[in-house]
C-alpha cells in the first residue's frame, strides 16, 4: 500500500513539474510579446543593417561574378554574426537595469526558462528573417538556387547557435555593467568555427559534394548550445544581482 501511495505522489509531483514548466514558458512568451509591441520599431534596424552590409559589398568591390560567388558565404555569415552581436544589447541589459530580473529572482521564477525563451525569440526575430532574406539577396552575387537554399538553411540553423551563445555572453556581461558590447565581441572566437562549417556547406554544394554530415554537425551544435546555455545563464544572473 505504501509503495502504491508513493508511486501516486511521485506521478502527481511529476505532473506538477511538467505543467509548471509549461505555464512558466507561457508566462515568459506572453511577457515577451507585450514587450515586442512596444519595441517592434527597434527590431527593424538589425535587418536594415544586414541589408546595407550585404548590398554594399558587391557595389564597392571590383571583383568579377566568379569571385563574388566564392566570397558570398563568407560575406553573409560575417554580416549575420556582426548584426546579431550588436543586437544582443537588448537581450538582458535593459531589464536588468529596470530591476525586472531581481523581481524574477525574488518571486523564484525560473531564470533558465526565461533565458531560453529570450534566446528563441531573438532567433525568430533576427536570425530567421536574415536567413529568409539571404535567398533573394544571394542572386546579387550570382549564387545558384541550390547553393542559395543551402546557405539560407545553414544560416537558419547557425543563428540558433548564435542566439544561445549571445544569451550566455549577455548574462556574463551583466557583471561588466558598461562593457556589454565588448563582452559580446568576445564571443567571436567561439562563433568562428560555426562560420567555417556554414561556409563549407555552401562551398560543398557549389562543388557538388555531399554536405549532410555538416548539416548534422551544425544542428547538433545549435541544439546543444540553446539547451545548455540557459542553465549557465541562470547562475550568472544570480551572481550579477548579488
Amino acid at each position: 500500500l505504501e509503495s502504491v501511495i508513493n508511486q501516486g505522489s511521485t506521478e502527481i509531483a511529476a505532473k506538477k513539474n511538467k505543467y509548471g514548466i509549461v505555464n512558466e514558458c507561457i508566462k515568459n512568451i506572453t511577457r515577451e510579446v507585450q514587450l515586442l509591441k512596444k519595441e517592434f520599431s527597434d527590431l527593424s534596424w538589425p535587418i536594415v543593417l544586414f541589408l546595407m552590409i550585404v548590398c554594399v559589398v558587391p557595389l564597392g568591390s571590383t571583383l568579377n561574378q566568379k569571385d563574388l560567388v566564392n566570397i558570398v558565404s563568407g560575406v553573409f555569415w560575417v554580416s549575420m554574426l556582426l548584426v546579431m552581436i550588436f543586437a544582443s544589447n537588448r537581450l538582458l541589459h535593459p531589464e536588468f537595469n529596470q530591476g525586472v530580473l531581481d523581481q524574477l529572482i525574488v518571486k523564484k521564477r525560473s531564470l533558465s526558462i526565461y533565458c531560453f525563451v529570450k534566446s528563441v525569440i531573438n532567433w525568430i526575430l533576427v536570425g530567421l528573417p536574415i536567413s529568409v532574406l539571404s535567398l533573394p539577396l544571394s542572386m546579387v552575387y550570382g549564387l545558384p538556387s541550390t547553393s542559395a537554399m543551402a546557405m539560407g538553411t545553414s544560416l537558419a540553423i547557425g543563428s540558433l547557435f548564435i542566439s544561445g551563445a549571445l544569451i550566455f555572453f549577455s548574462s556574463l556581461g551583466l557583471m561588466a555593467r558598461q562593457a556589454q558590447t565588448v563582452i559580446s565581441l568576445l564571443s567571436l572566437p567561439i562563433l568562428i568555427p560555426l562560420m567555417i562549417f556554414g561556409s563549407a556547406i555552401v562551398r560543398g554544394t557549389l562543388d557538388g559534394a555531399s554536405v549532410n554530415n555538416l548539416y548534422l554537425l551544425l544542428t547538433g551544435m545549435s541544439l546543444f548550445c540553446i539547451l545548455t546555455a540557459p542553465f549557465i545563464c541562470e547562475k550568472l544572473i544570480v551572481l550579477a544581482s548579488e
